[in-house]
């Protein structure tokens, strides 16, 4: 039986994570100071922020599964 092709698209998805991390640290030493309205600046801010953080986690890990998911034999 002819083993299936690998998909390899970890290494894709791990560059354009490291490219939206440069990018969003070099957003934030670029800004000079804190725009007026700062969702972190509110009461409650690093709870807001721990529960999306946790959604996102979440829904990045299933959408992680499926796509690397190994397909069964399929045999007829």
């Amino acid at each position: 039986m002819n083993k299936p092709a690998p998909r390899g698209i970890a290494g894709p998805w791990f560059v354009i994570c490291l490219a939206a991390l440069g990018a969003g640290l070099a957003f934030e030493f670029a800004v000079p100071g804190q725009p007026a309205f700062w969702i972190g600046a509110q009461a409650g801010a690093s709870a807001a922020i721990g529960a999306g953080a946790a959604v996102f986690v979440v829904i990045a890990a299933l959408l992680a599964r499926a796509l690397l998911a190994r397909r069964g034999d399929e045999r007829p």
